[in-house]
């Protein structure tokens, strides 16, 4: 499995170029920090576009900064965006790694089961059977490899069909 990870967060001056980034895409990370309020109205001014551009993908929250004294609660996330909106919700740290490759397990085996085939691509439907998955992960300069075992997922059966 790869995800491919674009932060486009202040490319909203590049609205085109964020809505390229929808396209095609099986999941969208809306990641929040627990001292900035302000992130998430940016990721509810995120939401409408995603979901005319990336229909079909699965939505997932990430309150991000746990390792930090929360200045926002969980209160103010509610009043600014619905939560319904949301698959998979998680809590991060990316100073120290806290909930990250737990979320990124979660996310794996949920795309595993639950994406939409990509068809008009070629591409088979999302893993099913794939046992490991790999994530490239690039922060601060670094670019790290992150490799997953998941448990074997069987393939799913196709339909009979009622007519002959």
């Amino acid at each position: 499995m790869q995800l491919y990870l674009w932060d486009t967060l202040g490319l909203e001056e590049h609205a085109t170029l964020t809505r390229s980034h929808f396209l095609l895409s099986q999941a969208v990370l809306f990641v929040y920090s627990s001292t900035d309020l302000d992130s998430i109205s940016q990721a509810a001014e995120l939401l409408p576009l995603a979901k005319l551009n990336a229909q079909g993908a699965c939505f997932v929250l990430i309150r991000n900064k746990i390792d930090l004294k929360a200045t926002v609660s969980e209160d103010d996330v509610m009043g600014k965006i619905s939560t319904d909106a949301f698959a998979l919700q998680f809590r991060t740290s990316a100073v120290t790694g806290e909930g990250v490759e737990e979320m990124l397990k979660s996310l794996a085996s949920h795309l595993t089961r639950k994406a939409t085939p990509m068809k008009s691509l070629g591409r088979s439907p999302c893993l099913a059977g794939v046992p490991t998955a790999q994530f490239s992960r690039y922060g601060n300069g670094a670019n790290e490899i992150v490799t997953l075992q998941l448990e074997d997922v069987q393939p799913r059966r196709k339909k009979k069909c009622c007519h002959r």
